[in-house]
């Protein structure tokens, strides 16, 4: 089984050599297993172990006796752990919002805020299958019907291509032990009805139920990340300032086209369901003006199609011939390029070289197809994705950018071109002070 995942990870592309891999430790069967198996195949990932635990305070001694499981169980094996204690109910009555929810939430922000180049949560082949399920009574397209995905920014599953049963048959031969979290054992939770009721009913159709679903969907999968890949190339295509063009998306194939326009649905912050996109649908087809949520809109206007309040969806342009020393107002703040003698090394990506301008400097917002290569980074980035990513709707018109002739030099927030980075030749060095 090790050699089977050690190849599943390679596969995948799950770890890099020297990577500092935090293993997510509960107790459970799962997790128990994964800390064992990493720790065995450590030196053949060439990786560095650590693991965290996360004590959500809901069974109250159980909840510490996972805890103090998960200390004794890194002891033995020699990997490095540290525990954080949160506060689950009081979070969840805060956000009404379900107990599972907020748990989750609370645990992957403990987990984004360690210092670590990958994230390993013990999803086994089981909980892709539950999660399908699930996914599939509630109503979905593709990408739920895939399962759990193998990995996602910096979290990675390395048990996903291994059955729960297997799990527990090692831990049985190492002779490991492990903790039982007794809600899992009641039915009070969709998956856990899921789990004891629906699965087994599906193993007794076809005993091959786990292995046939792991094929099924590693294809799906593959489809839809083709399908996912194409449908941002035709976003960025039709995309404008202000919203999509009408005429492009009309020529789109449907199945491409229900994939833009969710995207443009996450560009504007709107929770994605099929019946907005059917009323963005309905928008296109009839140009119409539907309410999506609150006061926010889609329609047409101009060929193109828009997302917002009246007010949020007019984008104005800003440019301001700006030179060095000169300051320039720019929605109510003042923008100024100042020259430097010396910047503390922490701060070197927000300043630039002056004698790698080219041309003139003009302060602006962003303009339709800006891209630009940070400070020490080996991709370019498209700004209107990275805005919709990092920066609030309210505020993507007022972020501040410096360019030259030749295009941007500085990013509000993200700091400068590499292009225009200082080194140790430069002479005449600034920084963009915004006041």
């Amino acid at each position: 089984m090790l050699d089977r995942i050690a190849s599943f990870s390679a596969e995948n592309g799950l770890f890099e050599a020297g990577d500092r891999v935090l293993a997510a430790v509960s107790g459970g069967a799962d997790s128990t297993a994964m800390l064992c198996i990493l720790k065995s195949l450590e030196k053949k990932l060439c990786i560095t172990l650590s693991a965290v635990h996360v004590n959500h305070n809901l069974r109250g001694s159980e909840s510490k006796r996972d805890e103090e499981f998960c200390i004794a169980l890194c002891k033995k094996l020699q990997v490095p752990i540290k525990t954080v204690s949160i506060n689950v109910r009081d979070f969840c009555q805060r956000n009404a919002i379900s107990t599972e929810e907020g748990a989750r939430t609370l645990r992957y922000e403990v987990f984004d805020n360690e210092k670590s180049d990958k994230i390993a949560t013990a999803h086994t082949l089981n909980d892709s299958y539950e999660t399908a399920l699930f996914n599939l009574a509630r109503g979905t397209a593709l990408r739920g019907i895939c399962g759990i995905p193998v990995k996602r920014g910096k979290i990675v599953r390395p048990l996903l291509c291994v059955t729960r049963d297997e799990i527990e048959r090692y831990l049985k031969d190492i002779g490991q032990s492990y903790v039982t979290d007794t809600s899992n054992l009641t039915d009070d939770y969709t998956r856990n009805y899921i789990r004891h009721n629906i699965v087994p009913k599906m193993l007794t159709v076809n005993q091959s139920a786990l292995s046939n679903f792991e094929n099924t969907s590693r294809a799906l999968s593959a489809d839809e990340s083709f399908l996912d890949e194409t449908a941002q190339k035709e976003y960025e295509n039709a995309e404008t300032d202000g919203g999509l063009d009408i005429k492009k998306l009309l020529k789109m194939n449907r199945a491409i086209r229900n994939r833009v326009l969710v995207k443009a649905l996450r560009t504007n912050e709107i929770q994605v369901s099929a019946k907005r996109i059917k009323d963005l649908e309905r928008c296109i087809f009839d140009r119409r003006k539907v309410n999506l949520s609150g006061d926010v809109f889609c329609f047409v206007e101009d060929d193109i199609l828009k997302i917002g309040t009246q007010k949020s969806v007019e984008w104005k342009t800003y440019e301001h011939k700006i030179s060095i020393g000169e300051e320039v107002e720019f929605f109510g703040r003042t923008v100024r390029v100042e020259k430097v003698r010396d910047i503390n090394i922490k701060f070197t990506k927000f300043s630039f070289d002056c004698d790698k301008i080219k041309g003139k400097l003009f302060v602006r917002n962003r303009k339709s197809g800006d891209k630009v290569k940070f400070y020490g980074q080996d991709h370019t980035k498209n700004l209107k994705k990275l805005f919709c990513e990092k920066i609030p709707l309210k505020d993507r018109m007022k972020t501040i950018i410096l360019a030259d002739d030749e295009g941007i030099v500085f990013v509000e927030g993200f700091g400068a071109a590499e292009r225009v980075k200082t080194d140790e030749k430069t002479e005449n060095k600034a920084v963009l002070v915004i006041s």
